[in-house]
Formats: C-alpha cells, structure tokens, sequence
C-alpha cells in the first residue's frame, strides 16, 4: 500500500512480437524492464530513506507462445499449444525486507483443443505450471517479525468443455 509515500519514480519499456509465419502457425514472444524508486516516507516502523523499490514490480518479465492450428475435415480444428513466462525476483512490500521478497521463476503451460470450425463449442486438455515451480504471489509481515509467504498454484492437469451461444 503506498498511500503513505509522496514519490515513486517508475520507468521502463514493454516490447511485444507477434508473427504467424504461415497459415496456422502463431508465434509471440515478449519483454518487459522497470526500473522503480521509492521516494521517502514514513513506515510503521518509522521514517523510511528514498530508494527502496516498489514492491511486486519485476525489474525484467519475459514470456513466450506458440501454437498451431489446422483443419479436421471441414468441420472440425485442433490446435495445441506452448506458453511460458519469466518473473524477476521482486520485494513484495514497501520496506524491503528480505525475508518477504520473492525469488524470479519460470511459468510452463501446455494446451490441445479440438473444436468446432464454426467456434461454438471447443474441447481441450491443458497442463499448467508444467516445471512444478514453486513461487510466491504474496507475502506479509503478520506485525510480531514473522513473515507470511502465499504460494502459487502448483503443477495442475485439466479438461474443459465450452460452448458459445450465439
């Protein structure tokens, strides 16, 4: 929560590629770098000097695509497809402290579809977090000095069926 910082100095740039190479085929591919300074400010735990980053801002993220799509008869299509995506280790509030920060890591998903040519119903199985990273989403000091880390979702498989009314 940053209502109590005056100044925060955020800079950086996102650059994004798509490209579909051929007929079926998509590739996108990403990256992203920030650089952030907090301005002085007044903690809890007193006056705070300027320079600390701000929390839950990667400094590089990087992610990946590719899939490919092609026709089963002229009713049907199916596709499977690779994503990935890279988080830099980040402080996860004002303070900085380091026992509440989270280490940089790597997200894996995989998908394959079958579906309808006409696009209202589509069937796919799908896997994330394929690596099994272990990684934090959030963490939090509980007041006393004793840190709390949340984790995010580990290695899940699945099936979902959609259909679109129109």
């Amino acid at each position: 929560k940053l209502d109590n910082v005056d100044k925060a100095d955020v800079y950086g740039l996102d650059f994004d590629l798509a490209w579909r190479p051929t007929r079926g085929l998509e590739l996108r591919a990403g990256v992203g770098y920030v650089e952030t300074e907090l301005g002085a400010f007044v903690s809890e735990l007193g006056p705070q000097e300027a320079g600390k980053q701000l929390p839950n801002a990667p400094q590089w993220t990087f992610d990946g695509l590719a899939s490919y799509e092609w026709p089963v008869g002229a009713q049907y299509t199916m596709s499977v497809g690779v994503d990935a995506s890279y988080t830099d280790s980040v402080f996860k509030e004002a303070l900085n402290f380091g026992y509440l920060a989270a280490s940089s890591y790597w997200l894996t998903n995989a998908r394959v579809e079958f579906a309808a040519a006409d696009t209202h119903w589509e069937l796919a199985a799908w896997a994330h977090n394929l690596g099994e990273e272990e990684y934090i989403v959030d963490a939090f000091d509980n007041g006393v000095g004793n840190g709390i880390r949340l984790f995010g979702e580990p290695r899940r498989y699945g099936v979902t069926f959609t259909y679109r009314w129109e």
